[in-house]
């Protein structure tokens, strides 16, 4: 490799964030407003590959294939708004 070249090992904004720590491959998080399975599918799955999405009356339970998944997807997706929801991903 010679010394200009930039690996992508190298660059930070790829990398998970440090903060994250999730024990499961499940995340939830409740709502308040109607969400579509669409939506939180088509959202979450950019993130990793989902096993199963449970909507229950006033909580969501996104199941991903593994750990690390659901890792990534809580470091980016914790706190932000979907639908006027604000996903306090645990």
């Amino acid at each position: 490799m010679e010394s200009g070249e930039k690996r992508l090992e190298d660059d930070k904004n790829l990398r998970m964030k440090d903060s994250t720590d999730v024990r499961s491959s499940v995340l939830w998080f409740s709502y308040r407003y109607n969400l579509e399975p669409h939506m939180i599918y088509n959202l979450f799955s950019n993130f990793g590959n989902i096993s199963c999405i449970t909507i229950k009356k006033d909580h969501v339970y996104i199941k991903f294939r593994t750990k690390e998944f659901a890792a990534i997807a809580s470091t980016y997706l914790n706190n932000m708004v979907l639908s006027k929801n604000v996903m306090s991903l645990r």
